[in-house]
């Protein structure tokens, strides 16, 4: 079947349904092309939002959804879409946004897809760890990791080593504020720790750990006491502490939780 799209028709296999016709508003065909994997793939009943169809007229809505290759809601275009987590049902496989689709978009673009993001505050906890920004040098990188850690900072003059928001990006004030309303910022003591020092002990090599054990007590001294437990485990793993092994004056590094 031949389904009515934006621009004319389309063909049921490249034919993809909103929740909501906001959907296909914010996002283009080739940008939906992006978010699905097929190249041909289109939107179709732009002026009919699936759900307002699902809920005021069951007929036409089992008859339009049995034409169309699949549908999309804002958590599968964000999350994506597996066909394990819906094993119960037959569903297309949606990628969903990736870091790869978020480098392919102009900056004009993420002002409005950010305000769009900051409408709700379940938009708003779906992205906290996807890529949907873009750092310094025009990757993309989430805010948060799967850690919860901050690992996107605000730039700030004269520090260098951290992943930082695209100044383009700040050009923008209500893009801005939405950025620092996800919990965006300057690093701090605790920010340098985990993103700076500690990857040296994954990397291994040459430490200058006496200056990390300055900085892990000072740490230590100033953060509030339910933080205190988190950051033992931390960096309790990391080989920064100097030991002696009997009869060799040879120093060795190691982890606090190996030694007496």
């Amino acid at each position: 079947a031949l389904l009515p799209s934006s621009d004319g028709y389309v063909a049921s296999t490249d034919a993809y349904w909103a929740a909501v016709t906001q959907l296909s508003t914010l996002f283009s065909d080739s940008q939906l092309a992006l978010i699905c994997e097929n190249p041909n793939a289109h939107w179709v009943f732009v002026t009919l939002g699936r759900d307002e169809i699902q809920r005021n007229n069951k007929a036409l809505f089992a008859y339009l959804d049995s034409l169309v290759r699949t549908n999309l809601t804002e958590d599968v275009i964000i999350n994506g879409r597996t066909r394990g987590f819906y094993s119960w049902q037959q569903v297309e496989v949606i990628k969903g946004i990736s870091a790869s689709f978020i480098e392919a978009q102009p900056i004009t673009w993420f002002h409005i897809f950010y305000k769009w993001l900051s409408e709700t505050k379940h938009r708003t906890e779906l992205i906290t760890e996807k890529p949907i920004f873009l750092d310094q040098n025009g990757n993309a990188s989430a805010p948060f990791d799967k850690d919860k850690q901050l690992i996107l900072f605000l730039p700030v003059a004269n520090i260098t080593g951290y992943k930082v928001v695209h100044h383009d990006l700040l050009k923008n004030s209500d893009t801005a504020e939405f950025i620092e309303a996800i919990g965006i910022k300057e690093p701090s003591l605790r920010d340098r720790i985990y993103n700076i020092i500690l990857p040296q002990y994954e990397k291994g090599g040459e430490i200058d750990t006496d200056s990390h054990f300055e900085l892990f007590f000072d740490y230590y001294c100033k953060c509030a006491n339910n933080e205190v437990d988190d950051f033992i485990d931390l960096i309790k793993g990391c080989e920064f502490l100097t030991y002696y092994d009997d009869g060799d004056p040879q120093p060795y590094r190691g982890a606090a939780s190996t030694m007496y």
